[in-house]
């Protein structure tokens, strides 16, 4: 079956969720702004090296995301379009990757095609897309390492020489470095170990680890921090390189969770394909074979295994292994037609929740901005081609139609529902609006006040930095100035009896995680 219109029209999807959503949301608390809020200070200041936040270093994360979205609001973008495109290039350039990544492990393009689709009706892989954070780039260029490493362990027959294999793939892991750390060192290495350890006939791993890659990939890395530390000193360094690398693998300061934390959760945030990658992947593993199916299953696997392993979690980090699965699920559907139909079951399934849960929001108020109607219609778009697509893949229709309801039905997410969603969440997800309400309410102010109010957003779009007040006592005399304070929920309740006297108005603004109130003093 030719699945290449398929795949163009999964592309299309994703720039069209990508026209109907940049142009009307901001960045979103916490992450996005705070990259933002770097890149703005890399341009301020003209310090490209040691990037900062609040004009002390930031040692959260290496900088070539950062350096991406600085370079592309120099060109004159929004702070939103500049944080989003690398990512949809970046998911873009894997699903041009799913063929050629098929062909490295014997599999055919039509395959790779098939799985390029899976992966852009993937919700929470589209959802990456279209942020502005660094996974998806982390996504790719583990993409193109595993693309790399199936060529080094012997798989398929692409001609191409081993030498340059071997080069860009270790390429792929220095510039991954530079985007979100080690972990990009991790992740391929432990999929060839796993490969090498697991799969028979065992593979060799010396064109992989033999040659002058590992020096590529750490010159890349060194070009960056060797005159980073120069300019940013020891302690610099020893945060980058130690407590924000290492130290985060032993004991994460944030997002502490169990070991089976993605045992749990995969079967719902993988949707709506993840009964069938795990199927795939149980006997796929089961033979051991170093063959297509077995690549592909430890590609994945190896990602869940890696992050299982440290202490911080989050399901956003199951990302690199989108690729790999879908592509194994993918094989999985044309290996066998009764497979195929158990598969393309559970995905219509899947799907049908997504749907019915799609127009079900409204009504336990959880958006608000859209009208019932809207979310109903995307619901409905859904859901119908899901159930049609159920009940062929019960009645034994023909593979080729069941299999096109299905993708009628997942690329309503990046086409319909995530535009709608994002849309109509981004007032509470956003401070932009706190902060234009300081900009009306001091508008010749050079700098605004805040109170437990420290979000990154606000910098951003206030266009002025916020300085922080020490406590009650400090609040209540700029206030008695007439000046205005963004105060955050919980001290807000705390002060609010004893700032009465000095109060002018207030208005609340409400946020996801809490809201902020603007409050505003009388003059003396």
């Amino acid at each position: 079956m030719d699945f290449r219109k398929g795949w163009w029209l999964a592309m299309a999807a994703v720039l069209l969720g990508a026209a109907l959503t940049v142009p009307f949301r901001h960045l979103w608390e916490v992450d996005e702004p705070r990259y933002a809020e770097v890149a703005r200070e890399m341009i301020t200041s003209g310090q490209w090296l040691v990037p900062h936040l609040y004009g002390e270093p930031y040692t959260h994360k290496p900088p070539l995301y950062i350096w991406l979205e600085g370079g592309l609001r120099l060109t004159g973008l929004s702070w939103t379009a500049a944080g989003v495109l690398p990512s949809v290039l970046a998911f873009l350039g894997i699903l041009a990757l799913m063929p050629r990544l098929a062909r490295a492990t014997g599999l055919d393009d039509e395959v790779g095609r098939l799985g390029g689709i899976a992966l852009a009706a993937s919700p929470l892989a589209v959802f990456l897309a279209l942020g502005a954070r660094m996974d998806m780039l982390l996504a790719f260029f583990y993409t193109l390492a595993i693309l790399m490493l199936a060529q080094l362990l012997g798989l398929g027959t692409a001609a191409v020489p081993n030498r340059r294999a071997h080069t860009v793939f270790w390429l792929a892991i220095g510039l991954g470095v530079l985007t979100k750390g080690p972990v990009a060192v991790a992740l391929p290495v432990l999929a060839a170990v796993l490969a090498w350890a697991l799969l028979r006939p065992r593979p060799s791993l010396r064109a992989v680890f033999v040659g002058w890659g590992p020096l590529l990939a750490v010159g890349l890395v060194l070009a960056w921090l060797v005159p980073a530390g120069f300019v940013g000193g020891p302690e610099y360094l020893y945060e980058v390189t130690i407590r924000q690398s290492a130290g985060r693998l032993t004991n994460s300061f944030a997002h502490q969770e169990p070991f089976y934390f993605y045992l749990v959760r995969y079967p719902a945030i993988g949707l709506p394909w993840s009964v069938a990658v795990v199927v795939a992947a149980f006997h796929a593993l089961r033979r051991r074979a170093l063959d297509a199916g077995g690549f592909l299953a430890l590609a994945a696997l190896a990602v869940p295994v890696f992050f299982s392993l440290i202490s911080g979690k989050l399901e956003i980090y199951l990302l690199p292994m989108f690729p790999p699965a879908m592509l194994l699920a993918a094989h999985a559907w044309r290996r066998t037609e009764r497979g195929q139909r158990s598969a393309l079951a559970a995905g219509a399934a899947g799907m049908a929740v997504v749907g019915i849960a799609a127009a079900a929001l409204p009504t336990f108020g959880l958006v608000q901005r859209v009208p019932w109607p809207v979310w109903a219609g995307v619901g409905a778009l859904i859901a119908v081609p899901a159930v049609a697509a159920l009940v062929a893949a019960v009645r034994g229709r023909p593979i080729a139609s069941t299999v096109a309801l299905v993708a009628a039905s997942a690329l309503v997410v990046p086409a319909g529902l995530l535009p709608v969603g994002l849309n109509a969440l981004d007032r509470a997800w956003t401070t932009a609006g706190a902060a234009e309400a300081m900009r009306r309410a001091e508008p010749e102010s050079r700098e605004y006040l805040s109170y437990g109010a420290e979000f990154p957003g606000l910098w951003l779009y206030a266009e002025r930095p916020f300085r922080e007040l020490a406590d009650a006592a400090t609040v209540s005399a700029e206030l008695g100035r007439g000046r205005c304070v963004l105060v955050e929920e919980k001290r807000w309740g705390a002060v609010q009896a004893a700032l009465e006297p000095e109060i002018d108005r207030v208005e609340r603004i409400p946020l996801r995680r809490r809201a902020l109130f603007l409050v505003c003093g009388r003059r003396r």
